[in-house]
């Protein structure tokens, strides 16, 4: 099973016979390790072990994210409010503008889509499984239908969480564990012509280099 940093694997519940209760666990990765480790958590019922453990995964993945103290008071809407100041007066900031079509483009997604999706959450509450369940709905597997917007949200997120990153507001960014191959449109690779259809091509440029009855020859 493959379990990205920060985040756990499937949860696996069984009854310990003579013990009187129930016990939870999973595998998980620490945010800054490929370490795999297991967390488990008991209660009376199976269901009381699942919120036990849930609960102290909950308690374990803050820590993580506890460093900066605007990881648990910033959320992502927040957070793009104060980016996007950058990109759209740029001569503030010391970079290149952007057009305003992209602009545009960027507003439509925020607005839309990443706000909806993601805007509540604070960046502490943030794991590279999650904004992978936020992201790979966009896409529609069998017509590829809404690669546009799933690339752009891709885009609008690197940006906003590594001008996050450099005001020291959280200590690791997620999403460069998000899995996006696949997720966004890629340049589609050139299909070359075979030798025959190249001669074919020749031919078809001789005979239309020379002249004929109709005209003089080509313009």
């Amino acid at each position: 099973m493959h379990i990205l940093r920060g985040d756990h694997g499937k949860i696996y519940t069984y009854n310990e016979q003579g013990r009187g209760h129930w016990r939870a666990r999973f595998q998980y990765k620490p945010l800054l390790s490929d370490e795999v480790k297991t967390l488990t958590a008991t209660g009376r019922t199976k269901g009381k072990a699942e919120s036990n453990l849930k609960r102290k995964w909950g308690e374990l993945r803050a820590s993580w994210n506890r460093g900066p103290a605007e990881a648990e008071r910033l959320t992502v809407e927040a957070l793009i409010d104060r980016w996007y100041p950058t990109v759209k007066h740029p001569q503030r900031h010391g970079k290149k503008a952007l057009s305003e079509n992209t602009l545009e483009e960027y507003a439509e997604v925020i607005e839309r889509v990443l706000v909806p999706r993601l805007g509540e959450r604070t960046l502490a509450e943030l794991t590279p499984y999650m904004l992978e369940e936020a992201l790979w709905p966009m896409v529609d597997p069998d017509s590829s239908k809404g690669k546009a917007n799933a690339q752009r949200s891709v885009t609008i997120l690197k940006k906003a969480l590594v001008f996050a990153r450099k005001n020291s507001w959280m200590e690791k960014n997620p999403l460069a564990d998000v899995d996006t191959d696949g997720l966004c449109s890629k340049a589609k690779e050139p299909d070359a012509l075979e030798v025959t259809e190249v001669d074919r091509v020749r031919q078809a440029l001789v005979k239309w280099a020379v002249p004929s009855a109709e005209r003089t020859g080509p313009t």
